[in-house]
């Protein structure tokens, strides 16, 4: 069973990029990353949320952005962010804003996620320098368009802030290439078709496809994690086990924060594989 090794807490501005790289070779296990949307359930939970998360051995975050159509993500998800909209109304600066500063507060990494259509209805140039100037650690925009990438890395290229970018599943090597060019953070690697909140098969096929991705990747020195379906410690060890250099947690992370504090506390204990993960 999968158990957390406490990542070290490098100081804030360490790059995820290298933090990583480094907490796969030094513990040989993948860096669990977590997702929740801004703000969920509500404002003064979400905080607990956060402290719960990080008590519990998490360092990273994933941000997510409420979206007018969010497709790849799944019901849960999708749901999720229409609750954080419906309350709130912020536009994608704020939605990013408030959770950064708790974020900060715990030391725990920054990555803002939203959609290629948020992105350009705010304006990317804006987006990427006000999200530069509050000290947002790294940005993933699954969906990006080419052109829009391209606009993304020359507007972030002089500043702090990762790139991360999401490679789909039947993506070819060409089309990977162009992206691993103009990523600076690491790759967010599809592991399933549809949509989050899938069931994540570690088959041969799988296997396959990060071997692939990570010689690819190797070539610009970034890192792999793999995300869509998984769920349980179980799944986090066969991403070990194939070679997954990080783990993104979803869906799960999402249902268990919005059952409450207790619930979630309990699922970090369950990934941890034992009774207290607290630090």
């Amino acid at each position: 069973m999968y158990s957390f090794i406490q990542a070290d807490r490098h100081p804030i501005d360490t790059p995820l990029r290298s933090f990583i790289r480094d907490y796969r070779r030094d513990t040989g296990r993948p860096l669990l990353i977590g997702y929740l949307p801004g703000l969920y359930p509500d404002r003064g939970r979400y905080q607990r949320m956060l402290e719960v998360c990080a008590e519990g051995g998490l360092t990273a975050m994933e941000v997510g952005i409420p979206a007018e159509h969010p497709y790849l993500d799944g019901s849960i998800i999708q749901k999720a962010l229409r609750k954080v909209q419906g309350q709130y109304q912020l536009d994608p600066l704020s939605a990013a804003m408030e959770p950064l500063a708790m974020l900060k507060k715990l030391q725990m990494k920054s990555i803002v996620m939203l959609y290629n259509e948020t992105l350009e209805a705010y304006g990317i140039g804006r987006y990427c320098r006000e999200i530069a100037a509050a000290g947002v650690q790294a940005l993933l925009v699954p969906n990006i368009s080419d052109v829009n990438r391209e606009e993304v890395y020359a507007s972030l290229q002089d500043t702090a802030v990762e790139i991360v970018s999401f490679i789909g599943f039947s993506q070819n090597d060409s089309e990977i290439e162009h992206i691993l060019e103009k990523t600076t953070g690491f790759i967010y690697l599809q592991s399933t078709e549809g949509g989050t909140g899938g069931q994540f098969r570690p088959d041969r096929q799988v296997e396959k496809r990060l071997h692939a991705v990570k010689s690819l990747a190797s070539r610009f020195d970034l890192p792999v994690a793999l995300g869509f379906g998984i769920n349980t410690a179980e799944d986090v060890n066969s991403a070990e086990v194939l070679g997954a250099d990080a783990v993104i947690i979803g869906t799960a992370l999402v249902r268990a924060a919005g059952a409450g504090e207790s619930v979630l506390r309990s699922y970090l204990q369950s990934l941890a594989g034992r009774k207290d993960v607290s630090v």
